[in-house]
């Protein structure tokens, strides 16, 4: 890796069949830009064409935005849904949702990074094919640089005319306030990349920066709970905006720039002489479901047999 705003990610941004044949050296790779950059600007606008695309879709279209949102988490009940007049309880969920690996048993969160890579991994065919940009990949909002322009959010993301931008989120960021306070200490990545085994990685990179950066983009610093939010979603008010909720986290179009980082630092470990792959008796320790929709789509879902093939090489 040349420098800090290129970064080549194996897996997640080649092209693979839905059959998991996965591609040889030669095939096409695409390339994951810091959202700031340059050379991520046709990216950014890729990603706000497809997603005004996708936010017009009907929520039971596998390729928009509501149902993409919905495979990570959604409430259990919302009484008055004015964006998804089919979902109204848990009897209501469609194929795939709620399958994020953030449960109450705590098991299943073995396989955090892993879901979460083939996550946005087939979000980014579906941007890919409705924006017509054929090279296009996820950036990344490299909020654990050093660099301070990428404490903030990106403009795209704070303009109320962008189909990025989202109300329902800490008003500091969308008002171009840099990161600062209680979270640079959860931004911190040295003892994170000390760690020499997978399962210890994979958890700690769940608390921090994963989980403390969903509840900065909802709340910024705040713990009292006092704020209030719309939130577009429940249709209701809730006290955190929402990347501050699982639930609702999806929903935001920033959730899926924040992802790409958390890949960005789970490769640049994997790539350390710390750094460990997930086995195939940890992948089956905890059972889970890996269910998709590609860019048409259609279904796709994997045994843990067929995650253990994809080739990330140091």
């Amino acid at each position: 890796m040349k420098n800090l705003t290129k970064f080549f990610l194996i897996l997640a941004l080649i092209a693979m069949t839905q059959s998991c044949q996965w591609p040889t050296a030669n095939e096409h790779r695409y390339v994951r830009y810091e959202i700031h950059s340059a050379e991520a600007k046709p990216h950014v606008e890729a990603m706000q064409k497809a997603l005004q695309i996708m936010r017009a879709k009907n929520c039971t279209d596998p390729t928009s935005w509501y149902y993409q949102g919905a495979i990570h988490w959604i409430p259990d009940t919302i009484k008055a849904n004015l964006l998804c007049q089919a979902y109204r309880t848990p009897a209501d969920l469609r194929e795939a949702w709620d399958n994020c690996t953030h449960t109450p048993g705590g098991q299943e969160k073995i396989h955090f990074l892993v879901w979460h890579r083939l996550y946005i991994y087939h979000f980014e065919k579906i941007v890919r094919k409705l924006s017509g940009y054929e090279d296009f990949a996820l950036p990344y909002w490299g909020y654990t640089n050093s660099d301070p322009n990428q404490k903030r959010l990106q403009a795209n993301f704070r303009d109320p005319k962008s189909s990025l931008y989202e109300e329902c989120r800490y008003s500091g960021l969308n008002n171009g306030e840099p990161i600062s306070g209680e979270i640079e200490r959860a931004l911190y990545l040295g003892k994170l990349f000390e760690c020499t085994d997978y399962k210890t990685f994979n958890l700690q990179m769940n608390a921090a920066p994963h989980g403390a950066m969903h509840d900065y983009i909802g709340a910024g610093n705040d713990t009292t709970g006092t704020l209030q939010f719309n939130n577009p979603i429940t249709n209701s008010v809730s006290n955190t905006g929402l990347m501050g909720w699982v639930p609702t986290a999806g929903f935001d179009p920033i959730f899926w720039m924040h992802h790409s980082n958390i890949d960005r630092l789970w490769q640049q470990w994997t790539n350390s002489r710390n750094g460990k792959m997930i086995t195939i008796e940890e992948l089956k320790s905890a059972p889970w479901h890996y269910v998709f929709f590609d860019e048409n789509g259609k279904k796709v879902e994997y045994t843990p047999e067929e995650i253990i093939k994809i080739k990330m090489t140091k």
